[in-house]
């Protein structure tokens, strides 16, 4: 079986005619065409239709309902709902919002298999109004070969945590830093691992809210391969997301190497605590609650060495792989 992935990277940009899609289909004649992103061509489902390919369609965030992707609005609240479109258009001044959403239920809805890493996601989808009939839950897999044995805890010294990502402000790294600034005497370190893209003013803004503080490091961008030494070297991965989010890697990559996490309450994140047994949680977008739990654990080191054993494994891409090809195999023309 040939199965055609299909992702939104830089390269792919000059292919948004459907004419360069339709191409690809016809010469590579694949049993199904597998949709990891349709950012900047959903005429992909069209195309694979039109050829009668059965698509299949990974949901990895809030794309098919959002065209902010995140559902943070415009006034930086969380959207629990676009209310059909309507909360779109009202809030977001996003004209096609209505006709959007439409599009994106339907694409969904055609699919012959649409593939989701995140329960509390697919949930999400299912209150806005998606059929979910066809949804199934498949994690992402963790590349265990960065970590053949967990690892132990860091040399004794301050409390070491890492924020691990962009520096965008749905990921709330601006939480963490008010935090730490926020207990001028404790024994802490801060190391921010990522860049901000497009968003430059938000990472000034973010390196004048540190006001010099030694304590915080902008350690700068890394690679999948740097991340087995990044997180030998912290005590706990903070993840202050004040989006809904959907289970990121990174997390998952902490959660793989035996580090333990500190999350914002939201829906995807809480379930990656309750499924690893991973971590603690703190108030989304309460750099407060997340201070007083940074000063606990400086206090009382036990807490993280207590998660670190009793810890689950998330599964590797391994089990991802089998799982995308079971799922390949039930629904491709026999």
């Amino acid at each position: 079986m040939r199965p055609v992935e299909v992702a939104d990277t830089e390269v792919e940009r000059p292919w948004r005619g459907s004419g360069v899609l339709r191409r690809i289909l016809q010469e590579e004649q694949p049993d199904l065409v597998h949709v990891m992103h349709p950012m900047r061509f959903p005429h992909v489902f069209i195309e694979a239709g039109a050829a009668a390919i059965p698509a299949v369609a990974h949901v990895p965030d809030f794309f098919y309902a959002c065209a902010r992707i995140t559902m943070v609005r415009a006034d930086g609240s969380l959207c629990d709902s676009p209310e059909d479109g309507e909360r779109c258009v009202a809030t977001c001044g996003i004209a096609s919002g209505r006709e959007r959403l439409a599009w994106g239920r339907l694409a969904l809805a055609e699919a012959r298999a649409v593939i989701c890493p995140c329960r509390a996601t697919i949930e999400r989808h299912r209150r806005i109004g998606f059929d979910v009939g066809r949804w199934h839950h498949i994690p992402w897999g963790v590349d265990y070969a960065l970590y053949p044995e967990r690892l132990g805890p860091p040399p004794p010294g301050p409390l070491r945590v890492g924020f691990l990502g962009t520096l965008l402000e749905h990921k709330g790294a601006r939480v963490v830093v008010d935090a730490v600034r926020a207990r001028p005497g404790l024994e802490v370190e801060l190391r921010l691992y990522g860049e901000s893209f497009h968003e430059r003013d938000y990472e000034r803004a973010l390196r004048q809210a540190t006001g010099g503080d030694p304590r915080i490091v902008f350690a700068g961008t890394y690679g999948h391969a740097d991340l087995r030494a990044i997180l030998a070297g912290l005590d706990a991965v903070v993840v202050p997301s004040l989006w809904h989010e959907n289970v990121p890697t990174t997390a998952l990559n902490a959660v793989a190497a035996g580090v333990p996490l500190l999350v914002s309450d939201v829906e995807g994140l809480v379930e990656l605590i309750d499924d690893y047994r991973c971590g603690l949680v703190f108030r989304r977008g309460d750099p407060e609650d997340l201070a007083a739990l940074l000063e606990r654990l400086r206090r009382d080191p036990m807490i993280l060495r207590e998660i670190r054993s009793g810890a689950l494994s998330p599964p590797g891409v391994d089990e991802e792989a089998r799982r995308l090809e079971a799922l390949y195999e039930d629904i491709r023309p026999k």
